[in-house]
């Protein structure tokens, strides 16, 4: 008997999209998200759609998340949470039984699931007063600085935030999904002083906006609802003899 030649070849059809640009033995995917992988077998001795499938799902640690077996060439995966799964790095297994009873080779893919989403947290719009050349830090009526955090689903690892006050670009490396970002009204790297200084009439609206979230795997997180959030700066009172 000639020996048998079995290969296989995996597609993977993501249902939510990611741009992100993996090795041809990766997948990417977003946690809510599905994805049906196929895997398309020939032998030569014609046996190949008498067959079943073996498929399992294991986690960064080898500990198997998702197990099943059918007679079909592909299986659509639902990375929910209530599945059991999380951000982070998977690996995807199947072997294939020909009409013959003989086995395939197990083959493997790597699945990395990313963040579902992000929201700005931890922040109310608030009001202040112009600064000051010799700023009045210890009022509480008048706050020297704005903080907000980032809440992203199911986080992993650490993030890249870019966000903006009053038009003013701030990146914040290695960023820790919930952790506090403090933006003091008189800093000058980058310079927001112009930003929270209003020597006009009436007050000032200063926008603070994170613009994007990015994962370490160069996945852009998408938002869920909120981005943004308001300082109003009153103007600076004036006084003369």
């Amino acid at each position: 008997m000639k020996n048998k030649i079995l290969s296989l070849l995996f597609v993977a059809i993501a249902m939510i999209v990611s741009t992100s640009a993996f090795a041809d033995n990766e997948t990417v995917a977003s946690l809510g998200g599905s994805v049906t992988f196929v895997v398309n077998t020939t032998d030569d001795n014609g046996n190949a759609n008498a067959a079943g499938y073996q498929w399992e799902i294991r986690n960064s640690s080898g500990t198997p998340i998702q197990t099943f077996s059918d007679n079909s060439s592909s299986a659509t995966v639902d990375f929910t949470t209530a599945n059991g799964y999380e951000a982070g790095v998977y690996t995807i297994w199947v072997q294939f039984e020909d009409g013959n009873g003989c086995l395939s080779d197990p083959i493997s893919r790597t699945i990395t699931i990313n963040d579902s989403s992000w929201n700005l947290a931890g922040a109310t719009n608030l009001t202040t007063c112009s600064l000051l050349t010799v700023y009045d830090s210890g009022n509480s009526s008048n706050p020297d600085e704005t903080k907000f955090n980032v809440t992203i689903a199911s986080a992993f690892g650490t993030y890249t935030v870019v966000y903006e006050v009053g038009g003013v670009e701030f990146t914040e490396s290695n960023y820790t999904s919930g952790s506090t970002i403090t933006v003091a009204h008189n800093s000058t790297t980058p310079d927001v002083t112009g930003v929270f200084t209003n020597t006009g009439d009436s007050n000032k609206d200063v926008i603070v906006k994170v613009t994007s979230v990015t994962d370490s795997n160069g996945f852009v997180v998408p938002l869920e609802t909120t981005d943004r959030y308001t300082v109003v700066v009153n103007p600076r009172p004036t006084i003369t003899f």
